[in-house]
C-alpha cells in the first residue's frame, strides 16, 4: 500500500476534483465527522471558516491510500488505513471526511 498526503489549502479546487468523477477512477463520499456538511463542497467551506477565526493556513490533510495493484482491500481494511494514518499524524478525533 502506497499511503502520501499533506497539509492543504485550496479547497476549491479539490472539492472540484474531489467531485469529478471523470477524473477519478472513483468517486464516493463515506464519512462525514465532526460537521455538519452533507457535500465534500460543504465540508470545504466548512473547514475554510473554522480555519478563518485561526493563525492556521493550511486547514485539512489531504492524503492518497492507493493499494499495490495485487492488494484488495474490504471495507473494513480501508478504515483501518484511514484510522491508522489519522492516529499517526495526530489527527484523531478532528473534523474529517472520506
Amino acid at each position: 500500500m502506497i499511503i502520501n498526503g499533506g497539509s492543504r489549502r485550496n479547497a476549491r479546487f479539490f472539492a472540484k476534483h474531489l467531485a469529478n468523477a471523470e477524473e477519478n477512477e472513483r468517486v464516493t463520499l463515506l464519512e462525514i465527522r465532526n460537521l455538519a456538511a452533507e457535500t465534500i463542497a460543504q465540508a470545504f467551506q466548512e473547514m475554510e471558516a473554522i480555519a478563518m477565526g485561526t493563525r492556521c493556513e493550511n486547514y485539512f490533510y489531504h492524503a492518497n491510500i492507493n493499494p499495490l495493484s495485487n492488494e484488495r482491500l474490504n471495507a473494513e481494511q480501508w478504515e483501518r488505513a484511514v484510522n491508522l494514518l489519522e492516529e499517526n499524524l495526530g489527527l484523531a478525533g478532528h473534523a474529517r471526511f472520506i
